[in-house]
């Protein structure tokens, strides 16, 4: 909706990136590295007319933790936990000014995902299992918007995003390192 006065394209970028690592007092380690660029272009396509795209990104790299060594009857077990996961968002938006004083838009929010999971377990040589799950998902979202100005320095505005609903592929699998066999336990689509 605050672009639909523009009188020429923008072009707008937008990115950041984290990374942490963490140790407790029993050793666990706990790490995460996520980046997140963004981009958008605007262009007028009539005096009160703004179309809007663009293109977001949300990617976890290497999230997971490491549980300190265990052992039982004499067997030592190591537990670790990792995940990666992507989401992606293609906003294509539309802004009117409908008068001097009020502008509205809305966009049609594409959006695309995929998280993967994994727990596993080994020992010394006995055991050595990984469970694995991968999520797939999309959907469609809508935000609506409008920028009213009662007077010329004040400018008030309010937006509404419906929930979204998305549609969602799972696998979960079960790999033993041992015997290099992967067997599917579960496979849901929602």
């Amino acid at each position: 909706a605050s672009m639909a006065a523009l009188r020429t394209m923008t072009l707008s970028l937008m990115g950041g990136l984290t990374l942490r690592t963490s140790r407790d007092a029993l050793r666990e380690a706990d790490e995460s590295h996520t980046s997140f660029p963004q981009v958008r272009v605007a262009l007028p396509v009539s005096r009160t007319m703004v179309v809007s795209l663009g293109a977001m990104a949300l990617r976890n790299y290497r999230s997971g933790f490491a549980l300190p060594p265990s052992q039982v009857a004499g067997v030592t077990y190591h537990y670790a936990f990792q995940r990666e996961g992507s989401l992606y968002e293609f906003p294509i938006g539309l802004a009117a000014a409908v008068s001097s004083r009020l502008h509205v838009g809305a966009t049609l929010d594409v959006l695309l995902g995929t998280v993967e999971e994994s727990w596993g377990v080994k020992s010394d040589s006995l055991v050595a299992f990984r469970t694995r799950r991968r999520d797939g998902f999309d959907g469609l979202g809508v935000t609506l918007g409008a920028i009213a100005r009662p007077i010329p320095p004040l400018r008030l505005g309010v937006s509404w995003s419906p929930p979204v609903r998305l549609d969602l592929a799972a696998r979960t699998t079960l790999e033993d390192a041992r015997l290099g066999t992967v067997s599917t336990l579960r496979d849901t689509t929602v």
